[in-house]
């Protein structure tokens, strides 16, 4: 199982789900899938920063992963105060 979600990571279809999830979001708010949007690009740069070398492209992965529980942190405060 793990050997077939790091073959998809690693093709071209793995960002586009990612980016399908988000497209998902926006077009169905309040539904959660921002989580799993937000999970899946964790996921994705996770991957890409195994793939990669020390050095600045693990410091902005990083970045972007804590912009991405920013961003699922707000989504679930939206979700609790408002849903």
């Amino acid at each position: 199982m793990a050997a077939k979600i790091k073959a998809y990571f690693a093709s071209d279809k793995g960002m586009r789900a990612v980016n399908l999830l988000f497209l998902l979001s926006m077009l169905i708010p309040g539904a959660g899938i921002s989580f799993l949007a937000c999970g899946a690009w964790i996921l994705y740069l996770r991957y890409c920063m195994r793939r990669t070398g020390p050095g600045p492209v693990r410091a902005v992965c990083w970045l972007f992963i804590g912009f991405a529980v920013f961003l699922m942190g707000v989504n679930l405060y939206g979700l609790l105060r408002f849903g």
